[in-house]
């Protein structure tokens, strides 16, 4: 299996084994790793990951599921907004990463359950925003 279950303080979570059997699963946790070594530099602006049917038309998105980063010294790297964009809409603001994950966390998992489940083969792309300095 590509995922492991746990539980974050009362919440059910499937989780991406670091390594797994399937290649896409790898693919999309050696994406993950880089990112959060461009959070770790400051560098990152926004995350997007695009859920697609069409290969030829990645710009027809059945999901889209946005992070914006802002960077504080007290805080640290903060998610300032998140964006889930789909049949329902929901933005969420000032996520501490850190502090607030479980929060963002069943954000994300209430946005997801009212969804309708996705045709058997999509695909999964991930577009990233960098801060110029």
């Amino acid at each position: 299996s590509s995922y492991d279950d746990r539980n974050l303080d009362g919440l059910q979570l499937k989780m991406l084994l670091e390594k797994s059997a399937s290649l896409s699963s790898n693919m999309v946790v050696s994406w993950l790793k880089g990112c959060f070594e461009a959070i770790e530099k400051q560098y990152l602006r926004q995350l997007t990951f695009i859920i697609y049917a069409d290969p030829d038309n990645p710009e027809l998105a059945l999901e889209t599921y946005t992070f914006k980063f802002q960077y504080t010294m007290e805080a640290g790297p903060i998610i300032s907004e998140l964006e889930a964009n789909s049949e329902m809409c929901k933005k969420e603001r000032k996520f501490a990463v850190k502090k607030s994950t479980e929060k963002m966390l069943r954000t994300i998992l209430l946005l997801t359950q009212t969804l309708k489940p996705l045709p058997r083969k999509v695909h999964l792309a991930m577009k990233l925003g960098y801060y110029d300095n």
